[in-house]
């Protein structure tokens, strides 16, 4: 995680005794050429770095009102 430590999620881990991957490195899927794809003037999604929170999607549902994202 490119947060260094400070990061929510990781901190809901600890704090909830998951403090392991329940998938296997060699399974991780990748996306070549979509490593950085901007969704505005303050947002970069990296599929690579993806975690399927669904935090993302929550937020333009519940907070923006939009809807535009999803996971299927």
């Amino acid at each position: 995680c490119d947060q260094a430590g400070e990061c929510g999620l990781q901190d809901y881990s600890f704090k909830h005794g998951v403090a392991f991957s329940r998938f296997r490195f060699e399974d991780k899927r990748t996306y070549p050429g979509r490593e950085r794809i901007p969704l505005g003037s303050s947002v970069i999604l990296n599929m690579n770095r993806c975690i399927q929170c669904t935090r993302c999607v929550r937020f333009t549902h519940e907070i923006a009102g939009t809807g535009e994202l999803g996971l299927f």
